[in-house]
């Protein structure tokens, strides 16, 4: 039997099926630059940004020592985004007409508030809402000069985000400003508007059901649920390699389906088939093994990764099982990190794939300069 070529070609349709599985989750998304010091490679990620109450563009960056650490500070720094960024998922550019009701003071003088719902039938679920900004417009013939910081300045205009409405797509704010000699109050009352950017999925997503467990952690996340949000992830994960395993035992059927062969190849393929059918198999110390094995030929590089899944994996089953303990934020961070690694090892063989070629120059990573325009 050459056993070596058909295990070979065995593992070239797994890879095939896994990176088709996968074909959404993206490589080289951030920009990296070297350089030497003493000797020693430093890794520099340069981060563009528009800060919105100084109306200008700034700029930050770190330096680590390693692709692999530069790629954890890069994840710190971008949380859920890096999520989106990884699936090539830009956020909604949001904006709606809000309407205001006046309400006299009792010196006579006008009060204007709003508490408006806004809502997307696109959205089939928010996890965070950013860079929100109310806009207030003056409409002379075909041109609509934003007089924002006017209203702000004259008419004691203020505005917040009162709550997310996570799983339908809803947004409520709240508004109101006071009534000037300076500014018509039907100016502002007539060109409203609260602008955004949010972080959902749109229901023609195709994405699989563990991305949605994924995003639907940073829900849980953003509104406070630290315990949801970390047995929201660790399902996803649950999710992703159940899906993984299941072409495993699909491949080898499909062998034995459409091969003639020896009764020794037989036996291997058979073998191998029935062991991976069984589906009640243990998560991560066989399913997941199995597949890594079966697509690189040993599991000698995931080691640490596993033991850092076996604790997660312990304190989902606490979780599930109602008993007490705690789960902290970084419990939670550290797990959706473990899942990127999982995903990108699958994939492409490393997370650090999610770097781009190093470079001697350091270009800035700037994913919205539309930011500027809000």
């Amino acid at each position: 039997m050459k056993e070596y070529s058909l295990k070979e070609r065995i593992r070239k349709l797994i890879r095939t099926r896994i990176n088709c599985n996968l074909n959404f989750v993206s490589e080289h998304i951030y920009p990296v630059s070297c350089r030497l010091d003493h000797k020693t490679k430093k890794y520099r990620f340069a981060h563009s940004y528009f800060n919105l109450e100084m109306h200008s563009y700034e700029s930050n960056s770190f330096e680590k020592n390693s692709k692999e650490k530069l790629c954890r500070q890069i994840f710190d720094e971008r949380r859920h985004r890096f999520i989106y960024e990884a699936f090539g998922t830009e956020p909604v550019y949001f904006e709606d007409i809000i309407t205001f009701e006046s309400i006299p003071d009792s010196f006579g003088n006008y009060r204007y508030t709003c508490n408006n719902e806004l809502e997307s039938k696109d959205f089939k679920l928010i996890s965070s809402v950013e860079k929100h900004k109310y806009k207030a417009s003056l409409h002379t013939g075909d041109i609509f000069d934003d007089i924002s910081d006017d209203a702000e300045r004259e008419c004691d205009l203020s505005y917040r985000l009162r709550s997310i409405d996570y799983f339908r797509g809803k947004i409520s704010v709240s508004a109101g400003f006071t009534e000037s000699d300076n500014i018509c109050p039907d100016v502002i009352c007539e060109g409203s508007s609260i602008a955004c950017y949010v972080y959902a999925l749109k229901k023609h997503n195709n994405f699989p059901v563990w991305v949605e467990l994924l995003i639907t952690s940073f829900a849980f996340d953003d509104a406070g649920n630290t315990r949801m949000a970390f047995f929201s992830a660790f399902s996803a994960l649950d999710s992703l390699i159940e899906t993984q395993y299941a072409e495993l035992s699909s491949v080898y059927k499909e062998q034995i389906m459409n091969r003639k062969c020896s009764s020794e190849i037989f036996d291997y393929l058979y073998e191998r088939y029935t062991k991976y059918r069984n589906f009640q198999r243990r998560l991560i110390r066989e399913k997941y093994k199995d597949v890594m094995n079966e697509l690189t030929g040993n599991t000698e590089g995931i080691s640490d990764l596993c033991d850092k899944l076996y604790k997660f994996e312990d304190m989902r089953h606490d979780i599930a099982h109602g008993k007490k303990t705690e789960i902290s934020r970084e419990d939670f961070m550290n797990l959706v990190y473990s899942i990127m690694n999982v995903i990108y090892i699958m994939k492409y063989g490393n997370i650090t794939d999610i770097l781009k070629k190093e470079t001697g120059e350091i270009i800035a990573f700037s994913p919205l300069r539309e930011l500027a325009e809000l």
